[in-house]
């Protein structure tokens, strides 16, 4: 048929096959483009929009965040309005970009509207945190600010992590579908190519026999365009029918040409080709940009004249390297590069492959680069996000931690690892293992609330005591909550916490609490007895005074004698009563003398024999080298008789009394754990016994005045509280450590001196009062008390003046030739005896001073001890004391 057909007919037939081949081919090649590019546009539109607001978002939740933190610390109501105005433009913001994110987010609503609940309850708990600060109660702020506000940004956080951890799967389905497309273009096109060449070859063999050397050249030029060189061109020209057919053939070819360089121009991503010896022969627009930004030159001066290490130089040089690597192997090769390009730092994902004629050899190599800048940017964005709150837990001492339920993994934060002293290169422990790390008696209570958190949807919230990989003992406060789909929880996460120093502060603040009260009941009960040594003493002192002198009067009368005698014993008595509350108060006065405590016990250990009787064991244990304390002898000689007396008292069935003293350091640990105790050198004394020992709550009270545990009538409830009161005066300390059944101990540790010990003086025989004939001004302002010290004094031989008050001492004093010793009163109204001898010893240098009181009030004395050169006589007084200490001031 051929055959009987003209050669333009068949030209013709032949040129419109392969005309109609040539447009299907540039038809579907375009079609392939357009879906390539409608995927690239989706790819930037869909899950790049949402991804750029949901970092957005997390960068506003952060920013809140530090708002909360920032009014939880503030007292300020404008700071904390400024504050909150702020996060008020945040949250303005965030629904700007919640709006982006609702338009154009392809996942499942709840994923979105999850993420909107978290942040609403983040702006709920800044209103709050607002609130609490402005009103002033910045403990509640800063709790809620450390609770609920860092729960509610991890959980915002987390929210908005699923919403771009969506939009990140969604661009890379859309990247992968683009390059899919891509790859399936180029085959389509590579396909037509080849059914095109083929059918011009099978032409040029039907018209071979008739077109010699013209159709020869047409032949040879075509075979060479398809073998990639474009630059070949058909030399004949002629008017007969093998001439239109090159003329057509050379419009074809340039048709060819076009439609190549249209569809490698049509890609949005660079993309480049190069012969064997890597010299460039294509770059499209986006190729070209970065090559002329690097090279300063054209793109008609780059292709065909400059090589890929030449135009397309990266940073490290990977461009040439991969496609001198793909043109060796025959293998693909894929890595990121980076350029510097307009400015700014670009990142792409390279592609090369090797280019191959219509007969597999290969005739170069062709590069396609996906930006992925903006996906590396992130991705560094979000691990400084990571470690901003690495950086936060660490410093709040807050850490999170999740566990995903149906596989069992868990995850912890730097500040969970750091609390833990774990090893952040291993993987976080499992649930159940790290439940075992608390202590027993929290363990089965945790179990329960982590069942009832995955099970009921309870919220979880304790705090417990717990072992960390270094052994160490801390507290943690530990929150958590569920995740779920479809009824199902497939996820637990929360915030663990390190309260240790918290913990501790309240431990520290109750013993503070505690030493504040006993503080306050101290100061009180010296007040109560302050005031009644003073009225209370002068009224024994009237008592004994006028006891004395009707036993002075009473000679023969034995029965009156004896009723005088019961009445001075009980005064006795009633003195020693408010004694004991002047030392619980520690408000008597001390005579300090340096001693070791070894010396006390053994000059009484006689005396203590007698006291605990022949059914107990008194085992005394002496260090031989007790150290030396600065002390009232006599004070700490009535505790040791009160504790030994105590402890009898314990055991009316007989038993064992152990005295012990030592030397002791009591360092920081021990002060820390004892709120009253100071640290350095001490001597002990320790005083045990093996009677039935005391509950907790008996303990708690032991040193309380009038606190006892034996009947009614037997004991007055201030004997353990003397004790207190004097070793507290001395600066000591006392611990009483007992349990029921186990007996009980004493310890009082007494700061030790480096002073060398002196001898104790033993205890003075009373003697035959002594009189004399010296003039003695007497001021007393209680009248019935003046009265009998001045017949007193009057009978051992001494000239009265009697004044009732300060100033009529003076009118007394002036007109009185010779005064010897002024006797006062500390305590009076208007005029106190301290500023009355002063005044007198300016006017008379010579005059003696001797004051007697029944309590000083720190007018004469500081912290128990007498001012240097005071003499002084407790009230009530006996009349050989009154007598002895007047004749000793009198001859100083």
């Amino acid at each position: 048929m051929l055959k009987k057909m003209k050669l333009a007919p068949r030209l013709g037939l032949a040129f419109g096959v392969m005309l109609a081949l040539l447009v299907g081919l540039g038809l579907f090649a375009l079609s392939q483009m357009d879906a390539l590019s409608r995927l690239n546009a989706d790819l930037y539109e869909h899950p790049f929009a949402v991804k750029g607001a949901a970092l957005a978002v997390d960068a506003s939740i952060v920013k809140i965040n530090n708002h909360i933190n920032v009014m939880s610390d503030s007292g300020d109501a404008n700071a904390i309005s400024a504050e909150l105005a702020k996060a008020a433009d945040l949250q303005r913001q965030v629904k700007e970009h919640f709006r982006i994110i609702h338009e154009r987010f392809l996942g499942h609503p709840s994923l979105r509207l999850r993420a909107e609940e978290r942040f609403t309850r983040l702006m709920a708990v800044a209103r709050e945190v607002a609130a609490l600060a402005g009103a002033g109660d910045l403990e509640a702020a800063q709790a809620k600010a450390k609770g609920e506000g860092v729960a509610a940004t991890m959980e915002a956080v987390a929210a908005m992590g699923r919403v771009r951890a969506f939009a990140e799967g969604k661009a890379a389905e859309f990247f992968a579908a683009s390059e899919r497309a891509s790859a399936q273009a180029m085959v389509a096109v590579w396909l037509a190519m080849a059914v095109a060449l083929l059918t011009g070859l099978a032409l040029t063999m039907l018209f071979a026999r008739s077109i010699v050397l013209p159709a020869k050249e047409i032949a040879a030029a075509a075979e060479a365009v398809a073998g990639g060189d474009l630059s070949r061109r058909i030399g004949y020209h002629g008017d007969d029918e093998i001439g239109q057919m090159a003329e057509s053939l050379r419009r074809m070819l340039a048709g060819v040409i076009g439609e190549g360089q249209s569809i490698k121009n049509g890609f949005t991503v660079p993309f480049w080709t190069a012969d064997k010896n890597l010299a460039l022969t294509f770059m499209n627009q986006a190729a070209a940009a970065i090559a002329s930004d690097i090279t300063g030159l054209g793109p008609e001066r780059i292709v065909g004249r400059l090589t890929v290490s030449e135009a397309l130089a990266d940073e490290a040089g990977m461009v040439a390297v991969l496609a001198a690597d793909c043109l060796a192997s025959g293998q693909k090769q894929q890595a990121e590069v980076s350029f510097n390009h307009a400015g700014a730092r670009t990142i792409l994902h390279l592609t090369t492959s090797r280019l191959l004629d219509q007969n597999g050899l290969v005739i170069g190599v062709m590069g396609v680069g996906v930006d992925i800048t903006a996906r590396r940017q992130a991705e560094v964005a979000l691990r400084q996000r990571e470690a901003l709150l690495n950086d936060v837990g660490a410093l709040a001492r807050i850490g999170g931690w999740e566990v995903d339920t149906v596989s069992g993994q868990g995850k912890w934060t730097a500040a969970t690892y750091d609390i833990c002293e774990y090893d952040p290169g291993q993987p976080s422990p499992p649930v159940d293992e790290f439940v075992e790390s608390y202590l027993p008696e929290y363990r089965a209570g945790i179990a329960s609330k982590i069942k009832n958190l995955m099970e009921l949807d309870q919220p979880l919230l304790f705090e417990a005591q717990f072992v960390t990989a270094k052994g160490n003992l801390k507290w943690a406060r530990v929150q958590g909550r569920a995740e779920r789909e479809g009824g199902r929880c497939t996820r637990i996460f929360g915030a663990f916490q390190d309260i240790t120093e918290q913990k501790r502060a309240g431990e520290e603040r109750k013993l503070l609490e505690a030493q504040l009260r006993q503080s306050q009941k101290m100061e009180a009960i010296g007040t109560l007895a302050g005031g009644v040594a003073h009225d209370f003493n002068n009224i024994l002192s009237a008592i004994i005074g006028y006891v004395e002198l009707a036993l002075l009067d009473s000679a023969g009368d034995e029965a009156l004698r004896g009723n005088l005698e019961q009445v001075l014993k009980s005064s006795w008595r009633a003195r020693d009563l408010v004694a004991q509350l002047l030392a619980y108060s520690r408000k008597q006065l001390l005579s300090m003398s340096t001693f070791g405590l070894d010396e006390v016990v053994g000059r009484n250990e006689a005396m203590l024999r007698r006291i605990v009787g022949e059914d107990i064991d008194l085992e005394v244990n002496l260090s031989p080298f007790t150290g030396v304390v600065r002390a009232d002898v006599s004070q700490l000689e009535q505790v040791l008789l009160n504790l030994v007396a105590n402890a009898r008292d314990a055991m009316p069935t007989g038993g064992k009394i152990t005295l012990e003293t030592d030397n002791v350091h009591l360092d920081e640990n021990y002060a820390a754990r004892h709120a009253e105790a100071t640290v350095g050198p001490h001597v002990m004394l320790a005083v045990s016994d093996n009677g039935p020992g005391m509950d907790s709550q008996t303990q708690e009270r032991i040193f309380d005045p009038f606190f006892t545990t034996k009947g009614a009538g037997k004991g007055t409830g201030l004997g353990l509280a003397m004790v207190y009161g004097i070793v507290k005066q001395h600066g000591g300390s006392i611990y009483v450590y007992s349990e029921p059944g186990q007996g009980s101990t004493f310890k009082i540790y007494l700061p030790r001196v480096t002073a060398p010990s002196g001898d104790l003086a033993e205890p003075a025989l009373l003697a035959q009062p002594v009189g004399g004939h010296e003039t003695i001004l007497l001021v007393e302002d209680d009248d019935v008390v003046r009265d009998f010290s001045g017949r007193m004094l009057e009978r051992l031989g001494y000239v009265v003046l009697a004044a009732a008050d300060g100033d009529d001492a003076l009118r007394l004093a002036a007109a009185t030739e010779r005064v010897d010793l002024l006797l006062t009163d500390v305590i009076m109204p208007r005029m106190s005896g301290k500023e009355l001898a002063r005044r007198l010893s300016a006017q008379r240098p010579e005059i003696k001073v001797l004051y007697i009181s029944g309590y000083t009030d720190n007018v004469i004395a500081h912290h128990g001890v007498l001012d240097a050169g005071v003499a002084f006589l407790q009230k009530p007084a006996a009349l050989h004391a009154l007598a002895a200490k007047v004749r000793q001031v009198l001859d100083a």
